[in-house]
């Protein structure tokens, strides 16, 4: 029985660590998983095609200009 509360505890402290969002440089997949003022960038591949995650980062006002 011990082990059973233990792999739900430590499960817990997993789940509660993931949920929080990430600062610069954490790793993202959306805008939402970085903290307020962050967004995600996502990482580019040598085809030039955009992966399913990035890193968060500061917003870059330049790049809105741009489009």
């Amino acid at each position: 029985m011990k082990r059973i509360h233990l792999l739900a505890l430590a499960t817990l402290f997993a789940l509660g660590a993931c949920s929080s969002p990430g600062e610069v440089g954490d790793e993202c997949e959306v805008d939402d998983d970085c903290v307020e003022g962050l967004e995600c960038h996502l990482h580019e591949h040598e085809e030039g095609e955009e992966s399913d995650h990035g890193d968060c980062e500061e917003h870059d006002d330049e790049e809105e200009e741009m489009d």
